[in-house]
């Protein structure tokens, strides 16, 4: 098993922009964010439905998620120290309190949330990790699902461009979960809009090249 899930598990990374990100109220940083855990409506002070995006990226579907709705608070944990600092100056001028970053690893939602805490999760463009010797890297494998599951109340959103890991997600996501929709070819299927309506700096990359999107939805059973 990978030490992430272990409850011992340990963050030790000294990197520089650990303490640049402790310039913004509204991160939590790697044990931080696990203490929270059962208590993240009285993080928020309102009890909204919760819903998390893994792999934040470079944040550009969390800022568009939080300007579009209101009624809901969202979490966005990315794991990359450069990657949240960036994320962290585009938010630091937003108004309102309905947002969290957390830099903090995939593999520990279960030490970030309680069961149900979460309502629905974004999980755009992982990282395939291409090479089979690479695979045991993904984060979408049975351990991580098994601990999702407990967690979900509503809904998964997933896009990729990867053909394999696609397949891959598919065949797992339906042991945990109901499988409510899926698409080869995103842009020609009538798929929620939620999946439609923003297009990720990776996804534009993609359609440039022609390369069909990838689509499913998981609905907690």
């Amino acid at each position: 098993m990978d030490y992430s899930y272990l409850e011992h598990f340990e963050y030790t990374s000294k990197n520089p922009y650990g303490l640049r990100l402790k310039e913004f109220d509204f991160i939590c940083q790697d044990k931080e964010g696990e203490n929270s855990r059962g208590l993240w409506e009285k993080v928020f002070q309102n009890n909204l439905p919760i819903n998390l995006e893994i792999g934040s990226g470079y944040g550009d579907f969390m800022i568009w998620y939080i300007n579009q709705f209101k009624d809901a608070n969202f979490i966005g944990m990315e794991y990359r120290f450069k990657r949240c600092y960036q994320v962290a100056k585009k938010l630091k001028d937003f108004n309102g309190g309905n947002f969290r970053l957390l830099r903090a690893k995939g593999e520990r939602v279960a030490f970030l949330f309680e069961n149900g805490e979460i309502n629905d999760l974004f999980y755009f463009f992982p990282d395939p990790w291409i090479k089979l010797r690479q695979r045991k890297k993904r984060l979408f494998q049975e351990e991580f699902l098994t601990r999702l599951a407990s967690i979900i109340r509503g809904r998964i959103y997933i896009k990729t461009d990867n053909d394999n890991y696609f397949k891959n997600m598919l065949e797992l996501g339906s042991k945990y979960f109901e499988v409510e929709y899926y698409t080869d070819h995103l842009q020609q299927s009538e798929g929620p809009s939620i999946l439609k309506d923003f297009t990720t700096r990776f996804e534009n990359i993609f359609l440039a090249q022609n390369v069909n999107i990838k689509a499913m939805v998981l609905k907690r059973c």
